[in-house]
């Protein structure tokens, strides 16, 4: 089991591998669930937070599931 400074070290490195990318495409599995949707859309906020770009894709989503949530509109198709 890890400690939670292994977490914190890990999440740390894992935060300034993605500021060194351009745009992070951040992707669910074809005709996504809730569960999927909800990641994908915990994972914009996140990014937005530590203030990376980011794309959000999700195949065969109808965008009007969910369309409530915040970054829902964001979301391409």
């Amino acid at each position: 089991m890890r400690n939670h400074s292994s977490i914190n070290v890990f999440a740390s490195k894992l935060v300034s591998a993605l500021r060194s990318a351009l745009s992070v495409l951040v992707a669910t599995h074809s005709n996504p669930d809730g569960d999927a949707l909800a990641s994908l859309f915990a994972l914009a906020h996140f990014l937005t937070l530590k203030k990376i770009s980011w794309t959000l894709l999700a195949h065969e989503y109808d965008g009007e599931y969910l369309s409530s949530f915040p970054y829902a509109n964001k979301v391409l198709c």
